[in-house]
């Protein structure tokens, strides 16, 4: 995503979780398929910044606060490799909330890429609120903070900016506004427009007169983040039948089987998750992999069996494991 700023042109990246692992649903044969296309993206995001003034990572760069050493080795390689391809660009980059831990006195992934990037001129790292100024234009960078709220955090924001970047819930979960975006207080300070990660599907919206930019994720991650099917696609056995040789060889794909339908041969995908439709076209269950937290298991079946929305219970699910690493 670009956003031109006073004239500045900033391209966003939105959470690119590096460090996830797809395992549910993947073929042995396409094993590390879904990381190579995530790391494409990623290394696509840095390298084509010929005509940018400033890239900002709005946070997640990781999945967990603490990855694989080749994981964090890579990012801060390919991050170095960018700054010296582009030294005129701003690299700048955030904590989210999977970026750290809830104990503050725990070292996380996060923190180590600071270092390795910090002897980089053209690179940032923000864990703390910063106000600054890029070719006379004043921006202010707000992380993820596990201990103090977000509204706190605007307040250290004293100077009026073009626009401020955060990792920011857009809505309160459970009641909790520890992390929600900070309108009011962006109002109180002049600030008009505000660019915010976390949330994976892009959006845009006015609240307290100030204009929000939700960047939404670097690739989608569920069926529920990926409205367009850029990504994600779900059709019937007989639409995937009628379709042409590899034609879903790059998605993730689900399958929604009739009753007395069954998959008994290899499918080419990224990734394959199958669902059951009853004569009604009701869906009566969905293959979601939760690992061996049995817990998990019961959550969803609980969600459907109040008749909750496949997507919503993605939603939610996604939510969950948001919480769950963030305790990590």
């Amino acid at each position: 995503m670009l956003k031109i700023i006073n004239g500045l042109e900033i391209k966003l990246l939105g959470d690119p979780h590096l460090g996830r692992k797809f395992v549910h649903g993947v073929s042995i044969d396409r094993k590390g398929d879904r990381e190579r296309t995530q790391w494409s993206k990623f290394e696509t995001s840095l390298f084509d910044c010929d005509i940018v003034d400033v890239h900002v990572c709005m946070g997640d760069i990781f999945d967990k606060a603490i990855i694989p050493a080749e994981v964090l080795f890579r990012t801060a390689q390919v991050y170095k490799m960018a700054a010296k391809m582009h030294p005129n660009v701003e690299y700048v980059l955030i904590r989210g909330n999977h970026d750290g831990f809830k104990d503050i006195d725990r070292i996380s992934s996060f923190d180590i890429l600071a270092e390795l990037l910090a002897s980089c001129d053209n690179i940032s790292v923000y864990k703390d609120p910063e106000l600054v100024e890029i070719s006379g234009v004043h921006l202010g960078f707000c992380p993820w903070s596990p201990v103090v709220p977000a509204s706190e955090l605007m307040q250290k924001i004293k100077y009026p900016v073009a626009c401020v970047f955060g990792h920011w819930d857009t809505i309160s979960y459970g009641g909790s506004e520890h992390n929600l975006i900070p309108t009011a207080e962006m109002a109180s300070l002049g600030i008009t427009e505000a660019v915010t990660g976390h949330i994976h599907l892009p959006d845009t919206f006015e609240r307290d007169g100030v204009t929000v930019t939700v960047t939404g994720s670097m690739v989608p991650y569920s069926h529920a983040e990926d409205p367009d099917a850029e990504l994600y696609q779900t059709v019937t056995l007989e639409e995937y039948l009628r379709a042409p040789e590899g034609a879903y060889t790059a998605m993730c794909l689900r399958i929604d089987l009739q009753p007395g339908e069954k998959i008994d041969f290899a499918i080419d995908c990224l990734q394959l998750t199958t669902r059951r439709v009853d004569d009604d076209g009701a869906v009566e269950d969905i293959d979601v992999n939760f690992g061996d937290f049995d817990f998990e298991k019961l959550f969803v079946e609980a969600f459907q069996e109040e008749d909750v929305p496949t997507d919503i219970i993605e939603i939610i699910k996604h939510k969950y494991d948001e919480m769950r690493s963030e305790d990590a």
